[in-house]
């Protein structure tokens, strides 16, 4: 079967979609800490990066993993006092708009893949379709045929 994504068309084990969502959210979080990038102004968008590609990638369970490991990380490394998971009443509102920001991107990644796959299937299923009318056609056009010659 021919895909234009190369990513979902194979099944690939649960334990490497949690892999790829521990990996992608360890890497945002790494990627925020090194000053050497200058990419410390906006952290939100490398978590719900990251957050969007394992719900892609993986489904809605390793994207609900991605969330959750996000909004820790952001909990930890981005809300006064930094580094540290001290409670932080001032920073609540802060933190829930992050955590529904990530659950919204990856919701709709979770949709867009599904949408994506569902494609996929009504496009085989149409090839399968249009294959069999072919042949019972070519299969009647033979038979009307010989009738026409007596």
């Amino acid at each position: 079967m021919h895909s234009s994504n190369p990513f979902l068309g194979r099944r690939r084990p649960r334990i490497l979609s949690y892999g790829i969502a521990i990996l992608s959210v360890g890497t945002a979080f790494i990627l925020s800490h090194l000053p050497l990038l200058h990419l410390e102004a906006a952290p939100v968008s490398r978590f719900l990066c990251s957050v969007m590609f394992s719900a892609w990638l993986g489904g809605v369970a390793p994207g609900l993993l991605a969330t959750v490991l996000s909004a820790v990380g952001f909990y930890y490394s981005f809300l006064s006092p930094l580094n540290s998971l001290a409670a932080k009443p001032g920073e609540m509102a802060r933190f829930f708009v992050f955590v529904l920001s990530a659950l919204f991107v990856g919701s709709l990644s979770v949709a867009q893949r599904w949408a994506t796959q569902s494609r996929r299937v009504a496009r085989d299923d149409l090839k399968a379709t249009v294959r069999t009318l072919k042949e019972t056609n070519e299969a009647l056009v033979k038979k009307v045929k010989p009738e026409r010659s007596e």
